[in-house]
């Protein structure tokens, strides 16, 4: 019997392919906690692998209005001593961190601390993923934002580069594989506020289309809409 071949897709090059969209990125190191002297690279929840890596999932953290936390970046170049948001979804996450995998300031700084399968979708349902299953399945893209917040320029570039970046990597089309926390469990969740899906899967996709020379031109003519 011939089963669907298994894409083996890793997000083990989130770092170099971030990088290389010219965004700046800070790869996270454990200092304390069950995955303490670990950096984001051997990282995911009870070290479980993606069962496959099929798409990506917004989120934004709930946390209050304004800049929500940060890090000091060691000898190395890794980060440490994260705080607030970031704090909390890398050693909480009510008990089951890391939750998602990167989080984005609203300055468009990534932070990457998971390359495993990581907590973040919870109960819910997707074609991709099936009922309750979206860790599986999905990379989980936490932001700092809440509800009613206005999304600063620098913030959305970034997501929306680095999602397409990451998903052209991966061979993921956005158009079918990018969504948001709300529309795998409506009613439940309404992250990210304040994005309509369904327009952000047609900008990132148009972005794994165009040339890096044209990324600018796109992103701008977003910001007049």
């Amino acid at each position: 019997r011939v089963g669907r071949r298994v894409m083996r897709r890793d997000a083990k090059n989130a770092l170099r392919v971030l990088r290389r969209a010219g965004l700046t990125v800070v790869p996270m190191r454990y200092e304390s906690g069950r995955y303490a002297g670990r950096t984001w690279e051997t990282v995911g929840w009870n070290d479980m692998p993606y069962t496959e890596l099929r798409g990506v999932m917004w989120h934004h953290d709930a946390s209050p209005m304004g800049d929500s936390g940060g890090c000091k970046i060691d000898a190395k170049g890794y980060g440490v001593q994260p705080t607030g948001a970031l704090y909390w979804m890398m050693y909480d996450g009510f008990g089951a961190a890391p939750a998602a995998a990167a989080w984005v300031d609203r300055r468009g700084v990534w932070y990457v601390y998971a390359s495993l399968r990581t907590n973040h979708a919870g109960l819910g349902f997707s074609p991709i993923s099936g009922r309750d299953n979206g860790n599986a399945y999905f990379f989980g893209i936490e932001t700092d934002h809440t509800d009613g917040e206005p999304w600063p320029k620098a913030q959305l570039d970034s997501l929306r580069l680095g999602t397409a970046a990451l998903m052209k990597s991966w061979k993921i089309n956005p158009r079918l594989a990018l969504i948001g926390h709300k529309e795998y469990a409506p009613g439940r969740k309404f992250d990210p506020d304040g994005l309509d899906m369904a327009d952000e899967r047609r900008r990132v996709a148009k972005l794994v289309a165009t040339t890096p020379t044209g990324w600018k031109a796109l992103l701008d003519k977003w910001l007049r809409r």
